[in-house]
Formats: C-alpha cells, sequence, structure tokens
C-alpha cells in the first residue's frame, strides 16, 4: 500500500531536513510530519526551501521525551518513521564547530579527539545524560521505535521504520557512537514485531552544498580507502597499516536520501539492510 503519511524525526538536522525536501518535492502526495526538539518559528527558519512545500507540517517533540510524540492515533496513521536523530561525540559542543559559532575550533577538535583516548566525559564539561551518546543515538531510537509499534500493534497494521545507523569507522571518537547505532539495529530487529525495520548503515555522507566542508573529507576518506582496498590490503603483514586506514568510502547525501525514501516506501524489493558499499553499487549501476 502506497504511504500516505510518514513522520520524520530530527527534521531540522543535516540529514533530517535534506530528506524531508527530497520527499516533499517526490511525492506531494504524502504528508509529512517534520519532529525537531526546536521551536516551531525555530524550525521554519531553519530552511526556506523546506517550509515552502504545502506537504510538510512542522511538530516539535523530543524523542527522548514520549509526552512529546504525536498522539497514539496519529502516530499509528502514520505508513512510516525515519529516524534521523543522532549525535556524533558528546565530550564537546561539534555543532558549534559545524556551525562556524565556536571559538578556536581546532582546539575544540583536538580536545575531542583527546579526551576519546582517555576516558569519557574527561573534557571537563557536565555531560547531562539527554546529551549523551547512549540517549541520542541508542534510547533516542528505542523510545521511538516502542511506541510506534505499539500503536501500530494496537491497530492491527504494520509499520516500516527507517533507520540510520552507521558503517564501521577507525576513529576512536566515534567508536561508542558506531556501538550505540548497532545496539539500537538490534532492539528494532528482535523487539518491534510490528514494525518493519529498515537499516542503513552511511560512511561520510557528504554534500557539496548542505556541509561544503565535507569535500575535502570526501576525497581524504575516499583516497585512504581505495588505497587500502586495491593495494594495502593485498601485501602480508600490513595488518597495523589497514587499520588505520578508511574502512568506508564516503556516500553522497542525495544517495542516501533516495534509499531512505524508497525504504519509508517500501521499495526496496525485501532487502531491510543495506551497507554503504550496497547502496554504493546501486547508486553507480543506476
Amino acid at each position: 500500500m502506497k504511504a500516505k503519511k510518514v513522520l520524520i524525526t530530527g527534521g531540522t538536522g543535516y540529514i533530517g531536513n535534506y530528506v524531508t525536501k527530497i520527499l516533499a518535492a517526490s511525492h506531494p502526495e504524502i504528508q509529512i510530519l517534520s519532529m525537531s526538539r526546536r521551536g516551531l518559528e525555530q524550525q521554519k527558519d531553519r530552511d526556506p526551501q523546506t517550509t515552502r512545500f504545502q506537504n510538510i507540517t512542522f511538530i516539535q517533540g523530543d524523542c527522548l521525551k514520549p509526552d512529546t510524540y504525536p498522539g497514539k492515533e496519529e502516530l499509528s496513521q502514520c505508513d512510516a518513521v525515519i529516524h534521523t536523530v543522532g549525535a556524533l561525540v558528546d565530550t564537546f559542543d561539534y555543532k558549534s564547530v559545524i556551525n562556524g559559532a565556536a571559538k578556536d575550533p581546532l582546539g575544540k577538535i583536538r580536545d575531542c579527539a583527546l579526551s576519546s583516548l582517555m576516558s569519557k566525559g574527561s573534557s571537563g564539561r557536565q555531560v547531562q545524560y539527554e546529551d549523551t551518546l547512549e540517549a541520542k543515538n541508542r534510547d533516542a531510537c528505542k523510545l521511538m521505535a516502542e511506541h510506534y509499534n505499539t500503536a501500530c500493534r494496537e491497530a492491527a497494521r504494520k509499520g516500516r521504520f527507517v533507520f540510520i545507523s552507521a558503517a564501521p569507522t577507525i576513529a576512536p571518537m566515534l567508536q561508542q557512537y558506531i556501538k550505540m547505532k548497532e545496539e539500537a539495529e538490534i532492539f528494532l530487529e528482535h523487539n518491534c514485531p510490528s514494525l518493519t525495520p529498515v537499516i542503513l548503515k552511511p560512511g561520510l555522507v557528504w554534500h557539496e552544498q548542505e556541509r561544503a566542508w565535507t569535500l575535502p573529507l570526501k576525497f581524504a576518506t575516499d583516497f585512504g580507502y581505495h588505497l587500502n582496498k586495491s593495494l594495502i590490503s593485498k601485501l602480508p603483514g600490513n595488518d597495523l597499516i589497514q587499520g588505520i586506514l578508511p574502512q568506508s568510502e564516503s556516500i553522497h547525501l542525495r544517495v542516501l536520501a533516495d534509499f531512505i525514501v524508497k525504504g519509508a516506501l517500501g521499495e526496496l524489493e525485501g532487502v531491510n539492510r543495506w551497507s554503504n558499499e550496497e547502496m554504493n553499487r546501486v547508486a553507480r549501476a543506476q
């Protein structure tokens, strides 16, 4: 059955906002609920290109606070939930670096890397639980999936839950991020019988306009990945070198967004788990 209503969590984020625009433009017949912790006016100010679509409704809600979710009846009417909420690191305010608002951004990145290598939370900043990786990457997903599963079960229907997980990485500061994503995957696959989980595991997600600064990272990541795959991995006794090179190539935001939309619409031909390499391979073949 064709989707008529889709809920997107993290709707004002990098991936969530872009997916909202792509889905709204390509499927104007679908009603989209874009949910964010931001106030409604802040959401509307986030991107003028998003607010121009008539099939998007902005709602304020926190995935860690179920009482802020859409009501159970409205949630049960959603044919799919696209869950894009997540945090890369919790040892410093990385979003201020991304947005250019941080003083001494290179120093903040250095301190983050050092604290990740030493001990969790050693940056000296008191981290509130709702700002931790455990909360945003595992528990936010679990809570939303649990409530959506209950709503679907009581409505005697099957819902689709698209989860943006992550590919393996060698970066020490992202190991906890990967672990929490994987724990959320396990929960989806074993505790939500009224949902069809669609799990996407992207590597570095880049876009030349949405986040121009990811372009040099894309070139560095792809160079290291292909060097490892085509040369280093074929040489004997180079396990150490292989271990410090990228484990996955980058993926364009539009490629990932297309898979997210297809997953929400049930158009992935029954394949509900996609690695970074599989998504790129399909995109190149088209």
